[in-house]
C-alpha cells in the first residue's frame, strides 16, 4: 500500500514542523499524568486545543442540552474504567496482534469509540479516536478525515466512502484499524525498525520521543495527504 521510503519521506516532513512535534510531545505528557478530575480535564482541553477537535465550539445533537467542557471531560473520566476493562479483555495489547475477524475484538473497539463519543456534545469521532490513541497508543489510531482519504488514494479505490468521512459510526473506525494492519503486514520486521528509528531521529532533539507504530503510520498518512491537499490550495489543520 505504502512503501518504507514514502513513510520516511512523510515523517521527515511532519517532524520538520516544530509545532506538530511539540504538540505531540505536550499531549503525550498530559496523558502520562495520573488520572483525577483536574488532570483529566487538562488532557481534554490540551487535546482539543492542539488537535483542533472543536469541542469548545461543538453543539449538542438530537436536542440534548449543551455540555460544558468540564462536564464532557468528567463524563469520559467516569467511563474510563469501562474502557480499560474492555482493553484488558483483548487478546493482545497491540493493534497488530489482534484480528478483527474475531467478533470480540470488533465489538471492543466499537464500544470504546462509542463510549467516548456518547460523552460529547457533537458525537465527534475525531476527538474520540485521538483521545483513545493517546490513552492507549499501541492500540487505537487517531481518526482524521485526511487519513482515510490518503488510504483511498493509495488503494486506488474507495475503501472509505464520503459518508464514512462524515459519519461517527464505529464501523468506519474499525475499518481504519484494519487498514493499519494491512500497512503493518506489508512491511518486513527490518523495515519497521528502520521506520521507528527514522521517526525518532528526525524529530527536533528537545521534543524527541519514541512513538508507537500506530502513531507513526498516522503521521505518515496524514502528512502525505496534507502535502497533496496543500498543493491543491487546501489548508488542513493539525492532525
Amino acid at each position: 500500500m505504502i512503501t518504507t521510503e514514502q513513510i520516511k519521506e512523510s515523517l521527515s516532513a511532519f517532524n520538520g514542523r516544530a509545532d506538530f512535534v511539540a504538540s505531540d510531545f505536550i499531549v503525550a505528557r498530559a496523558f502520562s499524568e495520573p488520572v483525577d478530575l483536574v488532570s483529566h480535564f487538562a488532557r481534554v482541553v490540551i487535546l482539543d486545543g492542539l488537535f483542533n477537535t472543536s469541542l469548545r465550539q461543538s453543539r449538542p445533537t438530537r436536542g440534548r442540552q449543551r455540555l460544558a467542557m468540564v462536564t464532557m471531560s468528567e463524563n469520559i473520566r467516569l467511563r474510563l474504567p469501562d474502557i480499560v476493562c474492555l482493553v484488558e479483555g483483548l487478546p493482545a495489547r497491540s493493534l497488530f496482534g489482534l484480528s478483527f475477524m474475531e467478533l470480540q475484538t470488533r465489538q471492543a473497539f466499537s464500544t470504546c469509540v462509542r463510549t467516548v463519543v456518547e460523552c460529547l456534545n457533537n458525537n465527534s469521532m475525531s476527538f474520540a479516536g485521538k483521545y483513545l490513541h493517546f490513552t492507549f497508543p499501541d492500540l487505537f489510531p487517531p481518526w482524521d478525515r485526511l487519513v482515510p482519504q490518503c488510504i483511498n488514494r493509495l488503494c486506488s479505490r474507495e475503501v472509505f466512502t464520503s459518508a464514512d468521512l462524515q459519519s461517527n459510526e464505529p464501523e468506519s473506525y474499525v475499518r481504519l484499524c484494519e487498514q493499519y494492519q494491512v500497512i503493518h503486514n506489508g512491511l518486513t520486521a527490518d523495515e519497521r525498525v528502520d521506520i521507528l528509528q527514522h521517526d525518532f531521529w528526525s524529530q527536533p532533539e528537545a521534543w524527541r520521543r519514541t512513538n508507537s507504530l500506530v502513531r507513526i503510520f498516522d503521521k505518515a498518512l496524514w502528512m502525505k495527504e496534507k502535502l497533496l491537499a496543500g498543493n491543491n490550495g487546501e489548508q488542513p489543520t493539525h492532525p
